[in-house]
């Protein structure tokens, strides 16, 4: 008996988050994306490139997949009223992402006018405007910590100690405590 085969469209697209909306915005109905021609899937993804170095077998193979979708749900599912939903689901995360992006720029805008270029904070390798007004926001101007160490464990990421009777495993994963928020915008 041959297994059941359940596609998978975010490995079709090559996990481009970027790739899927684009061709999920173009084709919200999967039983028309299940018939849509290569080349026009391969200009949608010309639009969200992600290295990819074969363009055409990654259009077939999102197509494949949408076919294979198309079929499994054929009968018990509203493709109209799915793509309706799609279409509805990308519209509202694209205007999220635009008022995340008008945040930022505000929140840039603020930071600029309190703290100017901030040359300190800039001269960290890898802190850039969108990091530093972050670590402005937790830190201040730091004087609450008394060393780089202290600073650390606040962040979270120093290494955590294990011990255990006559077993000691020092440099294990960071603790992970303190702001997540904070932590990341180091990441």
């Amino acid at each position: 008996m041959e297994k059941p085969v359940v596609p998978d469209g975010w490995n079709a697209c090559s996990g481009s988050r970027a790739t899927a909306i684009g061709v999920l915005g173009r084709w919200p109905r999967i039983d028309v994306l299940a018939r849509a021609r290569t080349s026009s899937i391969i200009k949608v993804e010309a639009e969200h490139p992600r290295r990819v170095s074969d363009v055409e077998r990654r259009a077939v193979a999102i197509r494949d997949g949408a076919r294979r979708w198309s079929e499994f749900w054929d009968g018990r599912l509203d493709f109209e009223a799915l793509g309706w939903e799609v279409a509805e689901l990308i519209a509202d995360l694209t205007a999220g992402e635009e008022r995340v992006e008008r945040a930022g720029l505000q929140a840039q805008h603020f930071w600029q006018r309190i703290y100017g270029d901030d040359p300190l904070l800039l001269s960290v390798p890898g802190m850039g405007p969108r990091t530093a007004p972050t670590v402005r926001a937790f830190f201040g101007d730091a004087r609450q910590f008394e060393s780089a160490k202290q600073t650390q464990a606040y962040v979270g990421l120093n290494p955590s100690n294990w011990s255990s009777g006559q077993t000691a495993s020092p440099s294990r994963a960071i603790t992970k405590e303190g702001p997540s928020v904070l932590r990341l915008a180091f990441y």
